[in-house]
């Protein structure tokens, strides 16, 4: 998203404890379905020819992402959320009731098995913070970070780095998102462009044009463009999946000018045409928009995550999946939407789901500076991911362990069926004193569950944490929480500096980078930590391979 931000971040290893729950599911009626409000052309766009091997040239400066409005762009409602977050943990954490006997899973963390470095601040283009997303084929690992993109073997050689203006050309890129979708073999691309002066705002979406691309140049990439302004609001917070029939980008618009939070957005193309470019690149593509908003279940549309479908049921199906946290302090509920097709076009409905409690968490104490880190709240702020007719999500919350009156940020963790929603499970893990936050969930082959996330304290700079769940995507039976399943966590991305820029608290990146192995039972992660780069303390990023 774009914002104020700064560089640096938090590290250490950290001890781990526990708290935990068994989901309650619900589900409201789901309703008929709209049509599109909109269908616009999804324009082909982009010279693009120029890349660098091994990395592009590092900045001197440091750049901003600007900072967009608040949720009701109103910092009174912000710290109204904050406090309730903060009042209502101990709540959340007595509603947390032991459940049926636990399904016998061993509870380890996955271990790092080879990691290299991914893009730094330099390469970045100087920008703060990085967004570090990522996607993973049969060959090749595809970073992306504000705002520069790279390609590599998964080795980490054979090194191509991009910045977004050179592989989309001339525009004001941010929040980058990559997918790699093993039913079509492609890798996507997704990065905003916003201007301010001039009122613009475009979504650019890059498709690869086989499963081993072996540049980042237009020989090896489709790529287009498609208008994001809607009543006077640029699109941010995006969020990028693909389902069978459909690839969905999902935005928050804020009003230019105010940057009042406006109505959020969903955009739905057709997958099939897109992906059908191995001759060349399709040239008449539909992209339709769906206006999501306050419904009469009362689901609040805000950072809608649609869902990385990865199992052979969801391809047959068709049906694609998106869900959001509530941006209330507290809540159990979740919105759920679902895009079928109706003839050649896509068709919305939605219902509410309910799981267990989450709150608003604290912002993050980080060992060598006074200035607090903003956890940025409870909302899904990376992709969620359906594997055997299972949903499973992951964001932040507030907890507190044992008898502690502190309150922290921890990580929440549901699974859903998206066939009628009548199994579920839950989890809730963190470490005393210290805190977690902006988590990314990946499933691997075999059925394994991962979760990677920024995490520091007051011993601890800020650095990627890691923990699993051994087979927990292939047990279907009632399971408890915490202690049974998810209780280690480990710092794998040690920082080595405070990061400061930015007031009163300091934002790091919104979403950290995990994605399975589409030939192998590993899951890949990316996150960053702190680091001097160029004789600054800055961002850095490793990626690593995980198994267990």
């Amino acid at each position: 998203m774009r914002k104020l931000l700064a560089l640096l971040f938090v590290s250490a290893a950290l001890l781990f404890a526990s708290s935990g729950s068994l989901a309650t599911l619900a589900q409201a009626p789901q309703d008929e379905g709209a049509d599109p409000d909109g269908v616009d052309d999804l324009v082909p766009c982009c010279d693009n020819k120029l890349q660098h091997r091994g990395a592009r040239p590092e900045a001197t400066e440091v750049r901003e992402i600007r900072e967009p409005g608040a949720i009701f762009a109103d910092e009174a409602t912000m710290a109204r959320l904050a406090e309730e977050g903060r009042r209502r943990a101990p709540i959340a954490r007595e509603l947390e009731v032991a459940g049926p006997t636990t399904v016998g899973i061993e509870p380890l963390a996955p271990r790092v098995r080879k990691s290299f470095n991914g893009l730094d601040i330099g390469q970045g283009g100087g920008f703060v913070p990085p967004d570090t997303a990522l996607a993973v084929g049969p060959e090749h690992i595809l970073q992306a970070v504000n705002v520069a993109i790279r390609l590599s073997d998964k080795s980490g050689k054979n090194v191509i780095v991009q910045t977004g203006e050179e592989h989309f050309g001339s525009g004001d890129f941010f929040d980058p998102k990559v997918h790699y979708d093993p039913a079509s073999e492609r890798f996507f691309i997704v990065l905003l462009d916003q201007d301010e002066d001039t009122a613009r705002s475009k979504v650019f979406v890059s498709v690869s044009r086989s499963s081993t691309p072996e540049s980042l140049t237009g020989d090896d990439w489709c790529s287009y463009s498609f208008k994001s302004k809607k009543k006077g609001a640029w699109a941010d917070y995006p969020g990028l999946g693909v389902s069978g029939d459909w690839v969905t980008i999902a935005t928050n618009n804020f009003g230019f000018g105010t940057g009042g939070f406006s109505s959020a957005w969903l955009w739905v193309m057709d997958k099939a045409k897109l992906v059908d470019n191995v001759a060349k690149c399709p040239t008449k593509n539909k992209v339709w928009s769906f206006r999501v908003g306050d419904d009469d279940d009362g689901v609040v549309a805000f950072t809608l995550q649609p869902a990385q479908h990865l199992d052979t049921d969801a391809r047959a199906n068709g049906d694609h999946h998106v869900v959001a946290s509530q941006p209330i302090g507290f809540s159990d509920q979740y919105g759920w939407w679902t895009i079928s097709r109706k003839g050649k076009k896509p068709k919305l409905s939605s219902r509410m789901v309910e799981g267990a409690g989450y709150s608003f968490p604290p912002s993050a104490t980080q060992k060598g500076s006074e200035k607090e880190l903003d956890t940025i709240g409870h909302r899904l702020m990376q992709q969620v991911t359906v594997v055997n007719g299972q949903l499973w999500l992951a964001h932040t919350t507030a907890c507190r362990f044992g008898d502690s009156e502190d309150v922290v940020a921890c990580i929440r963790v549901e699974r859903f069926a998206v066939d009628g929603l009548k199994s579920g499970f839950t989890d809730l893990f963190g470490v005393p004193g210290g805190f977690l936050w902006v988590p990314g969930i990946a499933v691997s082959s075999n059925g394994d569950v991962v979760t990677t996330f920024q995490m520091t304290s007051a011993k601890l700079r800020l650095s990627t944490g890691l923990s699993g769940m051994r087979g927990g995507a292939t047990r279907f039976g009632p399971m408890r929480s915490l202690a049974d399943e998810f209780d280690a966590v480990k710092a794998v991305f040690k920082g080595k500096c405070p990061t400061e820029f930015g007031d009163p608290e300091v934002r790091t990146g919104d979403y950290i980078g995990a994605a399975s192995d589409p030939s192998t039972d590993d899951v890949w992660i990316s996150g960053e930590f702190g680091a001097k780069v160029s004789g600054l303390c800055g961002w850095n990023t490793k990626i690593g391979r995980v198994s267990y």
